[in-house]
């Protein structure tokens, strides 16, 4: 399942934590990298990494879970004549779903930035923090958790970073 990979890569970006240095000034302006987990040709989940600069304890991981309606098992066309109300229990089943999967629960202080079915499937944008992910994760956030670990944890899971 692609939950699973996606916490075996986030996990090993966590244990990676204790070979990187923080420091130095930080910058105006907030560094992103963005690493990609695909399954087949209609699931896609980047987790992005947000720090003051390469050598910053990330702030914050986004997380973008896009799933087109074929993966999800229904057409487009089929989905078209749900209701509203379905759609919304729908939704809400999905996100609950993918939190579920991550061991982690929307009390815990995850902001979902976006949340439904769009024409081509379903997407989900949710950010926490680092420390957030390491309890989710059973692991423990330290301040060593930059972007220069992080980048490197994604890329030995198998994920393609930029």
């Amino acid at each position: 399942e692609i939950m699973k990979k996606l916490l075996s890569c986030l996990a090993l970006a966590l244990v990676l934590t204790g070979c990187g240095g923080g420091g130095g000034e930080k910058a105006p302006e907030k560094v992103t990298k963005t690493c990609q987990l695909s399954a087949g040709e209609g699931i896609v989940v980047d987790v992005v990494g947000e720090a003051a600069d390469e050598k910053s304890k990330v702030d914050v991981i986004h997380m973008k879970t896009n799933i087109n309606f074929e993966d999800l098992g229904v057409s487009a066309d089929a989905f078209k004549e749900v209701s509203d109300e379905q759609k919304q229990e729908l939704t809400d089943q999905m996100k609950t779903s993918i939190l579920t999967s991550m061991g982690i629960d929307e009390s815990d202080g995850v902001t979902f930035v976006k949340n439904e079915f769009t024409d081509n499937g379903y997407e989900l944008h949710a950010t926490f923090d680092v420390d957030l992910l390491a309890k989710a994760l059973g692991a423990e956030a330290t301040d060593e958790m930059n972007l220069e670990a992080f980048v490197e944890g994604m890329e030995e899971s198998g994920m393609t970073c930029k």
